[in-house]
């Protein structure tokens, strides 16, 4: 159990700590996929019949993207009226790379480690159901730190109440997976994606 907590502290605390100090070499991307491998070989040593199949999106899922992405544009319209549909109109390339590989390099990591992982390996951690879907939606939240800034926090501590949630209804991956993604896409759409990297700054 000791080991256990040294390794949850490592994953979700120091790992983001060091990345908002900039004290690791490489990308932030590097150490995701790392923590992604890392999941995914303690799962497949403990269950060699893991698979990361799932079902399709429901009715409510689908109702609720479509609500929660017009909040964004919305959000984004309102509170950052400078920043309105600026990465497509003045990043159109690094748009368009967004839309081909934010939901592969960036978010199906994340969601491996954050949701698949997180909620088989730690649960005998947090006995109590309900300290384990706060734990996971703080640790999720402070990920975001290592953007410097409290807008990135605030909508991921947003967006981990939507996805462990999610995936606690469905235990399921993939639509997690895909919800996360079309949030994603429609925070750097409407502008947002500013404090979610440095490369549009």
């Amino acid at each position: 159990m000791r080991l256990r907590w040294l390794e949850w502290c490592l994953l979700f605390l120091c790992l983001p700590l060091l990345l908002f100090l900039n004290l690791l070499p490489f990308s932030k991307f590097v150490y995701l996929s790392l923590a992604a491998l890392y999941a995914l070989s303690v799962i497949l040593a403990c269950k060699p019949d893991f698979t990361v199949t799932g079902q399709p999106l429901t009715q409510q899922t689908a109702l609720r993207i479509v609500l929660v992405t017009a909040s964004i544009f919305l959000f984004s319209r309102l509170a950052f009226p400078n920043h309105f549909l600026s990465i497509p109109a003045l990043h159109a390339k690094i748009w368009l790379m967004i839309l081909l590989f934010y939901p592969l390099i960036s978010v199906l990591p994340q969601e491996f480690v954050y949701r698949r992982f997180y909620f088989w390996r730690y649960s005998a951690l947090f006995p109590n159901s309900v300290l384990l879907l706060l734990s996971n939606i703080a640790m999720f939240s402070f990920a975001h730190i290592m953007y410097g800034n409290m807008v990135a926090v605030f909508l991921s501590m947003l967006g981990g109440i939507l996805f462990a949630r999610s995936y606690l209804q469905s235990g399921r991956l993939l639509p997690v997976w895909i919800e996360h993604s079309l949030y994603g896409i429609a925070i750097f759409t409407s502008g947002l994606g500013h404090f979610f990297t440095s490369v549009l700054s």
